[in-house]
């Protein structure tokens, strides 16, 4: 079977179903991350600020290069140009850039209920990139993130699971595209898994064969001075080893780039990665853990949400939502260890079940919430698997 790439002129186009993957209509910017902030950090911040930004946007959105050239309305060649020659002249893609930006920035301070009314458009993406409800637990992210950007710092905010703080979290690192980076910690325990899903964050190509002592110099001319200079990890739990006694490498990496790269850290964390620190503190004869409790800066939530904000973040889910189906997802809330994520998982449920266009009752969103609790006893009884692959 002929390859993508070394397909013979004139060769049967059935003969291989990837030969026009290597298209240039498929394929992204192909600029390492590596090699653009390499570039931009002799630049002027505006300059600098456009490089990183388009870098981080076309891989977050995951966009073509002929994708790119429309929303920018420069040609592909002018785009790799300003993001790979430093005596380009930038004038133009600054000023393309900067409308780009801020027609994405503005989403941020939307309201996007007409795309909320169809479930089915609403992912990940849609819902941290409208604004978002003004609750307790957005304001302390906003703090924590108004520290960070101020000056480099390792940030834990620590809380219970579904409570808003990806959400919140992800709607801050979206104004920030030019200088941030989100890692989502991998669950995969070796140094391969870490360095894959770090360079996948960043938009560097590690390659299938690439050894860490390769991917690593790529990952590192990422971080630092004019480069990105925040770095924002979710998942973290997956940031301590399964066996405690050894080296928390993950986070030594992290204390690495704030101590010697200036580069700021925050931390998305539940009660899990607490035990986990509490655990290695005690356990790990090999390794100070006053090196890292001693450098943090610590937000942690409340466990549980007030009734106003619950109120505010189902109206920002629900803005068409009568005041006893608001008053329904709040009851439901407070007695839910869901929180947030079980009431919006609610309102999801109902519209589903609701005809095109109807609002919601207090009949749908009962429903749906007892189909809901039934699911979730199904899957506290479903044997869950460890790293392992054991059943725990």
């Amino acid at each position: 079977m002929s390859t993508t790439r070394l397909a013979p002129p004139g060769a049967d186009p059935d003969a291989s179903n990837e030969r026009y993957l290597a298209s240039a209509k498929l394929r992204g910017i192909a600029i390492g991350l590596n090699i653009v902030a390499r570039v931009a950090r002799i630049r002027p911040p505006q300059e600098r600020d456009a490089m990183l930004w388009l870098c981080n946007y076309a891989r977050l959105r995951d966009l073509t290069a002929d994708a790119l050239s429309g929303e920018l309305d420069l040609d592909r060649t002018e785009i790799r140009r300003a993001l790979t020659d430093p005596d380009a002249d930038l004038t133009r893609f600054v000023r393309q850039v900067d409308l780009l930006r801020g027609r994405f920035e503005r989403h941020l301070h939307e309201e996007r209920a007409a795309q909320r009314r169809d479930w089915r458009l609403v992912g990940e993406f849609d819902k941290a990139l409208g604004k978002i409800a003004d609750t307790k637990v957005r304001r302390k992210i906003g703090n924590a993130f108004k520290m960070a950007l101020a000056e480099p710092q390792i940030i834990e905010i620590t809380g219970k699971t579904r409570m808003g703080k990806s959400i919140c979290a992800r709607h801050e690192y979206f104004k920030n595209l030019h200088r941030a980076c989100w890692l989502t910690a991998p669950f995969g325990p070796t140094e391969k898994d870490w360095t894959e899903a770090l360079g996948s964050a960043l938009g560097v190509h590690i390659g299938t064969n690439g050894k860490n002592s390769e991917a690593r110099p790529k990952i590192m001319a990422c971080f630092g001075p004019n480069r990105i200079n925040l770095l924002i990890v979710d998942e973290a739990h997956y940031l301590w080893p399964k066996d405690l006694r050894n080296s928390p490498s993950r986070i030594e990496f992290l204390r690495f780039l704030w101590e010697l790269h200036g580069v700021s850290v925050i931390i998305l964390a539940t009660p899990q990665y607490s035990e986990a620190l509490t655990g290695a503190m005690n356990d790990n004869p090999r390794w100070a853990p006053g090196q890292w409790v001693g450098r943090v800066q610590t937000f942690p939530l409340a466990d549980t949400m007030s009734e106003p904000d619950l109120a505010a973040v189902a109206r920002h889910h629900a803005p068409d939502a009568s005041e006893p189906v608001i008053k329904q997802l709040v009851e439901q809330a407070l007695s839910s260890e869901g929180y947030c994520g079980a009431m919006v998982k609610a309102i999801e449920r109902a519209r589903f079940k609701a005809e095109a266009g109807r609002p919601l009752t207090v009949e749908l969103v009962k429903e749906a919430q007892r189909q809901l609790e039934r699911e979730a006893r199904v899957a506290a009884l479903t044997p869950r698997f460890g790293r392992n692959g054991r059943a725990q």
